[in-house]
């Protein structure tokens, strides 16, 4: 029994049944889930680089690694080039404001799997066919010495204090399983299980802009102009296979941009 089953039979037992007992699934994700699944995978392979003093530029591996996760293949690699680019500023940004914080801590594991007998809350017997299972985004030691559970979020609606996201957050039940789950962690220090201390709500707020027409797409004779953010790249749409990564220049860092055509 994992969280989202949980959370989804709380809300929709009809739903339930039929995603989880009868099997059907969406063919494709929606585009949020779709999004959301992309900026975890650039978080897990931002918090699994290498980082500390004795490790040259490890700021920008970091990011690198988180920007080369992005996939280009597959159910989640065919994002347009402006999701792409959503995506990989969420990533700049996160990586820009957290860095320091990041080098400050313990990482003690990173999408870290876990399995639970499920109990009778009246009795405390162990269910016979149950379990509970599911992932922890991150477990980290703080400087204090605390072990936090690192819980990633992305939401495109108002994420500040005193929001209806915020107050939703403190009822979520998804968290008690972490804590739970981090108890079959081993400390790599002391040989002891560990015990949480405090979930760490890790909310990255999806920016709400759109483009615009000013920055279309244009076709000249036999090459494709494509403008974005001020860098301007052709490459020739009579080519059989036309050049996957546009690169642009922002004022300080090229980067690569998938574009489709």
């Amino acid at each position: 029994m994992t969280a989202s089953r949980l959370k989804t039979i709380n809300a929709c037992p009809r739903q339930h049944e039929y995603r989880y007992e009868r099997g059907y699934a969406p063919l494709v994700d929606a585009a949020a889930l779709k999004f959301g699944t992309v900026i975890h995978l650039g978080l897990e392979a931002w918090w699994k680089s290498p980082r500390g003093p004795e490790i040259e530029n490890a700021n920008e591996a970091a990011l690198d690694a988180a920007i080369a996760a992005i996939p280009t293949t597959g159910p989640y690699g065919d994002m347009d080039v402006w999701e792409h680019i959503r995506v990989m500023a969420l990533l700049a940004g996160y990586d820009a404001r957290w860095w320091e914080f990041s080098t400050t801590v313990e990482v003690l594991g990173v999408e870290v799997p876990f399995r639970l007998p499920m109990r009778n809350p009246t009795n405390g017997e162990k269910a016979r066919e149950w379990v509970c299972a599911g992932k922890m985004d991150g477990v980290l030691r703080l400087p204090d010495g605390r072990v936090a559970v690192l819980e990633h979020k992305t939401s495109g609606e108002e994420t500040g204090v005193g929001s209806d996201y915020r107050r939703r957050l403190m009822l979520d039940p998804q968290v008690s399983q972490y804590f739970e789950g981090v108890r079959t962690m081993v400390d790599p220090v002391t040989g002891l299980h560990l015990t949480a201390d405090v979930c760490l709500y890790d909310v990255l707020q999806k920016p709400t802009l759109d483009p615009r027409e000013a920055n279309p797409v244009r076709r000249s004779g036999g090459l494709v102009a494509v403008v974005v953010f001020g860098g301007l790249e052709l490459f020739d749409a009579a080519r059989e296979v036309p050049p996957r990564a546009i690169r642009f220049h922002d004022g300080t860092t090229t980067w690569s941009v998938l574009h489709s055509t």
